[in-house]
This record gives C-alpha cells, structure tokens and sequence, in this order.
C-alpha cells in the first residue's frame, strides 16, 4: 500500500485505512489514451493478487470499459439524430430520409426519418423502418407518381454519397 499512497487523495486513503486494505489494484476503464474512470480491487491479505486474479480483474475492467464506451457511443448517438431532427424541422419543405437496405429484405429501402412538416403535409405519424412502398401507399398518391418514385429511387446507386433532390406533384 505504501507504493500508491503518494497517488491517491486523502478520502481514498482515509478509505483503504479505515478498511485494512494491504494490497489493492486499480485498472484503467476506457481507452489508455482517454480513461473515463477506473475500478480499485482491495483486500487485506498481505499477499499480493495471483496473475489469475490481475486477469480476472484486468478482463472485468474491460468489460467494464466496452458497455461505459457503448453507453457513450448511444449518447452521441442520440444527441446527433436530435441535431439533424432539429435541423429537418426548421426546413419548411416536407422531407423523408429513406435509406437503401443493403440486404435487399426491401429492395426499394426503408424510411429512416420524416420532418414534421412532412408528417403535417400527408397526416402521416409513426413511419420510421417501414418500406419505401409503404409510405407511399400511406401517402394516397397516384398509381403513376408512386411507379415514378420508386423508379427514380430505384436509379440511386446505393454507393453514391450525393445528395437526391426531386420534387413531385400531387
């Protein structure tokens, strides 16, 4: 214990005192070049911890480290499709995001998300994974407008990067 006591606080000292603790171990959690926090083993054996044990601990601090990293990774998730939600609603076109299914389960992709205009324009909620086809029967256009859009969406190389622009009428 003399060997860490330099390196922690006085409360975690206060700790390991008040708990006996002769030999401890802390790993990292999160990626070495950016911790997010970290995970103290403590006994008060005298002994030091078996290489079994440093494993054990080392692989639940992993462990540890790949949910906080997801967890993380949901977050960022969220707070960047909050972002483009806010960003779609400002525009005051009505605008749909379908993306290709790479699968071909439906060939003619599935909507990933529509702008509140949108769903104000064509009295349409809750479409998010349905097919392309789908929304568009939801949408009550014509028989030729609906063949329209799905062969002009059908023409989009699933590898283009480039934006689609188009407009149609009712």
């Amino acid at each position: 214990m003399a060997a860490i006591e330099g390196r922690v606080d006085a409360l975690i000292r206060g700790f390991l005192r008040a708990e006996h603790v002769r030999s401890a171990a802390i790993f990292s959690i999160g990626p070495p070049e950016s911790p997010i926090g970290a995970i103290m083993i403590a006994t008060n054996h005298t002994s030091p911890f078996t290489p079994r044990e440093i494993s054990t601990c080392r692989l639940i601090s992993e462990l540890l480290s790949v949910n906080a990293l997801t967890w993380l990774l949901h977050q960022q998730r969220d707070l960047a499709q909050q972002g483009r939600a806010a960003l779609l609603d400002a525009v005051t076109d009505g605008v749909v995001t379908v993306v290709p299914d790479a699968g071909h389960a439906i060939p003619e992709g599935y909507v990933y998300s529509v702008n509140q205009t949108f769903s104000q324009l064509f009295n349409i909620d809750q479409v998010q994974g349905i097919s392309l086809f789908q929304l568009l029967q939801m949408m009550r256009l014509t028989e030729e407008t609906t063949n329209i859009l799905l062969q002009e969406w059908s023409k989009i190389m699933v590898r283009n990067p480039s934006t689609q622009r188009g407009e149609f009428e009712m």
